[in-house]
């Protein structure tokens, strides 16, 4: 699980196909057919004439298609690129694809033109994910076997990011132990005393900062490195040792690395080491961590072993007895190797520890450590790690983790939290789906894919009336009216989760909804008395706003209905309105009631203390409160801001709107590019930069629009506000389409934004009969909560005078823990009430575990699941599940041990049985899920059933920083 880090390649220049070549050659064509990164393809079209952009994480790799033409028998020798200037190779024998085996560029030369890759053996631009944060020129250029070269595409190149380190190789004295492109957290080393160890990799800092020097910690304690190698026992490096190539700073090469000073001489036993670099601006950056185990000799290194204090190759009851022997004064054995606990003695405490680690009872190590270092709650605030954070659930669950289907990874761990008010997100939120009347169900996109050419015109028989609500496309939950209490419990979990601070609530026509309102209202409610920090909510009115707001005076505010749910600014609870308005036609106590903001709309002039629900200008401006500061600013998904009518662009094709695929002044029309939100994001990242207390998101719920007479062209159908997933904006998850990537991304720019919650580490060992009682969990701290009451039947109506039901809710999960020893890792889950008998026709109780950070591999990412089938009421299975392409299937099984007793359930998981072999080094993500049935897509973890938490998103669990 790492941080997200962007490098984005914008297109600049699309210049034609046929170039003159500088040096000789008469002509040149070139063509640019697809762009990948890693397995998946970007970008695929003809000459990419359409590119706008597209997003990877470091490490990732760079690849192009295509083929060149010479119109002499000059024929292609080689491709490489250059970066302002400087010129770097491509992979051009494939070498370094993953997935291929090698080939090479001359094979591809028909004698015509040579192409550089094909179709499963692309042209690698090695090493383009090692740039150091900015933007950059890049240039594609060929050479011919004659020696002549032409520059045939020109790019400017983003890279987006915080400071990153990438660390390459690691050596034991003489013999290298690890050499990757990015090894980031080893799991162990173990290394004899007086053993050196070298590292190598390299490092980029923002702001232009260049590496000054790379240090480690062992146990928390800093130690310079060698930096100049004269230790290096079999090379000797002179200059200078800290390479620099303009754009990242090398630390060591293959021929003369850092040396961890010291690490040799560190007491036996296990150190977790951390390896720092430090910029010459004065960043730090901690960039790998894993766990040292020193033990006293050769042998006793080979094996792993750390507390052999008899010397003989093993940890065993001999080596209790000669540490009796030895504390008694009545026998010799290695001190080193005898200060089991590590407290800077050898005396009885270590033979009980000893003791206890030879039986299987845990580390020799003595551990009184439960939770988070520097964990204190006070009053309305949490300290965890020196940062603040809200005394909320929602901040006691620590950060969630989830990996989106385009391979996006949550941010972990941010370091850093507003808890103070500073920066709130809004989201825009509607309550009036079916209480206009239930004209049928029309879906605009199932209706222009079935009608073709003939539904462009607004006499199609598949069209409702005008003046009836069409759907953009289907939401995940149906087509739902907005009464409907099960879908709302679904919006506040989600919205929760996200740390969505208010909804602003569209009462902008004049109806305020209040029987919707209210009960919208009742379940953040009951979340904040659960402990949840839910969204509050504030409506935003226009028409008549006047009578609107005496409307919500009367029966929500002066009635003091559920005031915990009222945002508050300036001391009051706020409503967007006409101050002046209200002011002149509202009784005092109502008018002197609120705080006002006005209703700004996105196509008039800027007001002052306007709050806007969309902008139109590009990019959004930030709107100014009466005090003269920015406290304002517009971020939307799509913009109708040309024909302010986005069906002509949905449905005719105009270019003047702006959808989702909207970035850096254009529209994208590549393939899939709605699927990944860049105009949402670009907004986004503008108001991050842009330093307002108060980002305004449009929307969550709107999907539909009501058809309008035809304006201008008398058979055309017109639709205003949504019109197709590409020209809607909507964020709220959808039935096939994006699914849920808005609602992911619209998370992780939340934490960008302000922050996320802390990356709690849980270092609970203790050892649990599993056939023992409950009570053995009494004394965990920190347990992970799921919101009680989600397991609600649902019986409710929607669009086309259609019930939408739903009773797969059984086992209402609330809580969950996790212990741990040397062999095992515990997993405790609680429900509301009596777990049901168990049954194989459905998820029951099961445990979905992601063990490698990896949302590539098994189920979504989750690479085991446990309960998978029950077998006796002590025995269930531990899956082992894998992917081959979009099938999900079962590699292997295991039969583990579990027990239940009235609300509580606990199961004994094998470490190694999850591929985790030292207890010490343990990160895993997990989540509870129950009445799921047969799950074949994430799509489920949403609708069916209880799942904890929510959806997508997963809790994480550590040991370690």
């Amino acid at each position: 699980m790492k941080k997200i880090v962007s490098v984005i390649l914008l297109l600049a220049v699309t210049a034609g196909l046929c170039f003159s070549l500088s040096n000789g050659v008469s002509a040149l064509t070139a063509q640019l057919d697809a762009l990948q990164i890693n397995s998946s393809v970007i970008y695929q079209s003809s000459n990419l004439a359409n590119a706008k952009g597209f997003t990877i994480k470091p490490g990732d790799k760079v690849y192009i298609i295509g083929w060149i033409a010479f119109s002499s028998t000059d024929g292609l020798k080689e491709i490489r690129y250059v970066i302002n200037g400087k010129e770097y190779a491509c992979q051009d024998n494939y070498r370094d694809r993953p997935d291929l085996a090698g080939h090479n560029i001359t094979s591809y030369n028909n004698g015509k033109h040579a192409g550089y890759g094909d179709d499963v053996n692309m042209m690698e631009l090695t090493g383009i994910g090692s740039l150091a944060p900015g933007s950059y020129t890049l240039t594609l250029r060929a050479y011919s076997n004659g020696g002549k070269s032409t520059d045939f595409r020109t790019y400017t190149l983003k890279v987006e990011g915080t400071s990153l380190v990438r660390f390459d190789a690691m050596q034991l004295n003489s013999g290298v132990l690890g050499a990757a492109d990015n090894i980031k957290d080893a799991a162990r080393v173990t290394l004899r005393q007086g053993d050196k160890v070298y590292v190598t990799g390299w490092a980029s800092f923002v702001n232009s900062d260049k590496l000054k020097s790379v240090s480690y910690l062992a146990d928390g304690v800093e130690h310079a490195c060698d930096d100049n190698y004269r230790n290096r026992p079999d090379v000797y490096a002179s200059g200078i040792p800290i390479a620099d190539n303009g754009s990242h700073g090398g630390f060591g090469y293959d021929d003369a690395m850092f040396e961890l000073t010291g690490i040799g001489s560190l007491p036996v036993g296990e150190h977790r080491i951390t390896l720092r670099a430090a910029s010459d601006g004065g960043q730090i950056c901690d960039f790998a961590s894993f766990i040292v185990r020193v033990a006293v000799s050769e042998e006793a290194a080979r094996l792993g072993l750390i507390y052999d204090v008899n010397g003989d190759g093993s940890v065993d009851n001999l080596d209790v007895v000669a540490l009796f022997k030895y504390v008694s004064g009545s026998g010799d054995a290695d001190e080193r190797a005898s200060d089991c606990n590590r407290d800077g003695s050898v005396d009885n405490v270590d033979v009980v520890a000893l003791f206890k680690y030879v039986s299987g009872g845990g580390s020799p190590v003595s551990d009184s450590f439960a939770g988070t270092p520097a964990y204190t709650e006070s009053g309305d605030s949490i300290t965890a790690g020196g940062v603040t954070y809200p005394n909320t659930t929602n901040m006691k669950n620590g950060v969630l983790y989830a990996t989106d289907d385009l391979g996006r990874e949550l941010t972990l761990d941010s370091g850093s939290y507003t808890a103070d008010g500073t920066k709130n997100v809004g989201l825009f939120y509607f309550l009036w789906m079916g209480e206009h009347g239930d004209y049928g169900i029309y879906d605009i996109t199932k209706i222009l894919q079935t009608g073709g050419e003939a539904a462009k015109k607004a006499s199609y028989s598949g069209w409702g009336a005008v003046g009836a609500m069409h759907f953009w496309g289907e939401p995940l939950y149906g087509y739902y009216f907005s009464s409907d209490t099960w879908v709302m419990r679904k919006h506040i979990e989600m919205l929760t989760a996200a740390e969505i601070d208010f909804l602003y609530i569209d009462a902008t026509n004049g109806y305020p909804y209040i029987n919707n309102a209210k009960a919208l209202m009742k379940i953040m409610h009951e979340y904040n008395e659960q402990g949840y920090r839910a969204p509050k909510i504030v409506f935003y009115t226009h028409s008549s706003c006047e009578s609107t707001v005496n409307q919500l005076y009367t029966n929500i505010y002066s009635k003091n209905v559920y005031p915990d749910t009222w945002l508050y600014v300036d001391g009051k609870p706020l409503i967007i309105a006409y101050e002046s308005k209200c002011q002149s036609n509202l009784s005092s106590a109502t008018y002197n009631f609120f705080s006002y903001r006005e209703p700004q709309w996105p196509n008039e002039a800027q007001k002052t203390n306007g709050w806007p629900w969309m902008d139109f200008n590009y990019p959004q401006r930030a709107f100014i409160n009466k005090s003269g500061k920015k406290e304002a600013m517009s971020v939307s998904v799509a913009q109708h801001s040309g024909t302010v009518r986005f069906s002509d662009s949905a449905i005719y094709g105009d270019r003047t709107n702006r959808g989702r695929s909207f970035a850096n002044g254009s529209n994208n029309d590549s393939e899939g590019a709605t699927l990944y939100g860049y105009n949402f994001e670009e907004q986004f990242e503008y108001a991050i930069n842009s330093g307002v207390p108060y980002i305004l998101v449009t929307g969550w719920n709107e999907w539909v629009a009501q058809r309008q007479p035809s304006d201008g062209n008398s058979n055309n159908v017109v639709f205003v506000d949504t019109c197709s997933m590409e020209f809607s904006r909507d964020l709220e998850p959808m039935k096939g389409g994006y699914f849920d990537n808005y609602y992911m991304q619209l998370i992780e720019l939340v934490r960008r934004y302000k922050g996320s919650a802390p990356a709690l580490i849980r270092d609970m060992r203790k050892p649990v009969d599993i056939t023992g009682d409950f009570s053995q969990w009494d004394d965990v701290a920190a347990p992970y909560t799921d919101p009680a009451g989600d397991t609600q039947n649902r019986s409710a109506r929607g669009f086309g005078n259609k019930t939408l039901t739903n009773s797969t809710g059984a086992n209402d999960i609330v809580s969950a823990k996790i212990v741990y020893d040397t062999k095992y890792i515990y997993f405790y889950a609680e429900t509301a009430s009596e777990i049901t008998a168990r049954g194989n026709d459905r998820s029951w109780m099961q445990l979905f575990i992601d063990a490698d950070q990896d949302g590539g591999t098994g189920f979504y990412g989750f690479d085991y699941i446990v309960n998978y089938k029950t077998q006796t009421d002590a025995v269930t299975t531990l899956a082992k599940i894998g992917k081959n392409g979009s099938v999900y299937s079962v590699q292997s099984t295991e039969l583990i041990n579990y027990k239940v007793d009235g609300n509580k359930i606990m199961i004994r998981v094998p470490l190694s049985s999850i591929g985790i072999y030292d207890c010490s080094d343990i990160m895993i993500a997990f989540k509870w899920v129950d009445g799921t049935t047969n799950v074949t897509s994430m799509e489920q973890m949403y609708t069916d059933g209880d799942v904890a938490p929510l959806g997508r998103l997963s809790y994480t669990f550590r040991n370690h920083k």
